[in-house]
């Protein structure tokens, strides 16, 4: 006792006392935890009416397929209701970027459609046969040659905008606002998760 006052015992040096108890519960699903990954039992997609169903295993548990199996039936319905013929998807992103980034190169164009530039020049080559845009290279740097949509560019891309936009609202008519917005956010995610290491 000091000064009236009982003495408390001092701690061991380096001597952490813990309770033993249970091991803490696992997160509950949308706790902001990574989620573990769900299966679905011998999953199934039909490509179409007439066809049969086609099951798709180990497939079914990969979001990388999901998205690219979305991808083609979204195109697909592009080509089947909206397109005239011979115009693809491919072709009106390739347009509507290069008169978004006027000058923009074929390496970034590429990087930005998340595809080879080997595959898209083939593309880039058809575009120019028929006088939607133009190859120029730079004043600075003539080494560098820039992708320009020409007047005929333009007029299609607008005339198109209106067949997009309806295939756009085809596509997630089945689904909510709210759906919506949580199916943006959760691909801006993917995307960004995926391209933050990429070389």
């Amino acid at each position: 006792m000091v000064g009236g006052q009982p003495c408390k015992p001092a701690p061991r040096s380096g001597v952490v006392k813990r309770k033993v108890g249970r091991p803490a519960a696992e997160p509950a699903a949308g706790s902001g935890d990574k989620p573990t990954r769900s299966r679905v039992r011998n999953p199934k997609i039909r490509v179409r009416d007439s066809l049969p169903e086609v099951r798709l295993g180990h497939l079914g548990d990969l979001i990388a397929f999901r998205l690219r199996y979305a991808s083609g039936v979204a195109h697909q319905c592009f080509a089947d209701r909206f397109a005239p013929p011979g115009y693809t998807p491919k072709q009106y992103s390739t347009v509507h970027l290069i008169a978004s980034n006027p000058g923009i190169n074929l390496k970034t164009l590429a990087s930005t459609l998340g595809v080879d530039p080997s595959t898209l020049i083939e593309t880039i080559d058809k575009l120019e046969q028929i006088g939607w845009i133009e190859r120029k290279r730079s004043l600075e740097d003539r080494r560098v040659v820039g992708l320009t949509v020409t007047g005929a560019g333009r007029r299609e891309l607008k005339r198109n905008e209106e067949r997009m936009d309806a295939c756009n609202d085809f596509l997630i008519s089945s689904l909510t606002k709210e759906e919506l917005k949580a199916l943006a956010r959760a691909l801006d995610k993917i995307v960004k998760a995926a391209t933050q290491h990429r070389p």
